[in-house]
């Protein structure tokens, strides 16, 4: 089997291969660690796919892809994001709040807004800033 996230930027790919919908890890830990336990993310599967683009309706389509290790944990509960802010209305890639993050409804409008995906959990800053965009 191939892994189906390969990127232009991320061409490794380590580990065994299993099939998406395989992916059923407890998340419950990793959510609260990157404050986000309200998320409505319930599934590591579903956080995989957020973190890459596919959100809602449009993750039951994605039955038949695969993903190796490495792309699982980086996307999945291994995530670690960014130290600075990931904001594109922000001048300044300053260092997030303490206990902030992106939050799913957020990723999920500024992608459909303007094409720039914020993966969820992803360091942010000021919440009034943000809010000015829409």
């Amino acid at each position: 089997m191939e892994c189906h996230f390969k990127t232009s930027q991320i061409k490794t790919c380590t580990g065994p291969v299993l099939n998406l919908k395989e992916c059923d890890k407890d998340i419950t830990s990793h959510l609260a660690n990157i404050h986000q336990s309200q998320s409505g993310i319930n599934s590591e599967r579903a956080l995989i796919l957020s973190r890459i683009g596919v959100f809602g309706a449009a993750q039951n389509t994605t039955r038949k892809q695969n993903i190796c290790q490495y792309h699982r944990d980086k996307l999945g509960i291994k995530f670690t994001p960014h130290k600075t802010c990931q904001h594109p209305g922000h001048s300044t890639r300053q260092g997030p709040e303490s206990g902030r993050s992106f939050p799913l409804v957020m990723s999920k409008e500024i992608y459909n807004l303007i094409s720039e995906l914020i993966q969820v959990g992803d360091g942010k800053h000021h919440f009034k800033t943000i809010m000015i965009m829409y």
